[in-house]
């Protein structure tokens, strides 16, 4: 059974989100977060030889992925479901060094034909 998972990632908002759609498991009975992480996640992440993480931590991969891929801070905002854009950038305000010098080097390179490197 295929999950759709718009905006919570945390297991909260995977029970939330799976209630909302009316999500079952095969056998007709409702899913439940804890088991989803407990059993399901760590038994996937296992087979997958993925280290140890918290369900949590997808959290934090997904925002500081698409922070540093380019997505705009105000739609991570909304996937986070943060109430404030300034929670989204006091939270994941280590993603931005890195990019304020790649926006400064595509600008001079736009401007100018080169790179600050």
């Amino acid at each position: 059974m295929e999950l759709e998972v718009a905006q919570h990632v945390g297991a909260e908002g995977y029970e939330r989100t799976a209630e909302r759609n009316g999500q079952r498991k095969p056998d007709g009975t409702p899913l439940h977060a804890h088991n989803i992480v407990r059993r399901d996640f760590r038994k996937v992440s296992e087979k997958a030889g993925v280290t140890r993480i918290r369900f949590h931590d997808l959290r934090h991969s997904m925002a500081t992925w698409h922070l540093q891929h380019g997505t705009p801070s105000k739609i991570v905002q909304e996937m986070l479901g943060h109430s404030t854009i300034s929670m989204t950038l006091d939270t994941y305000s280590h993603v931005l060094p890195g990019m304020q010098r790649k926006a400064t080097d595509q600008m001079q390179a736009r401007l100018f034909g080169t790179s600050g490197r």
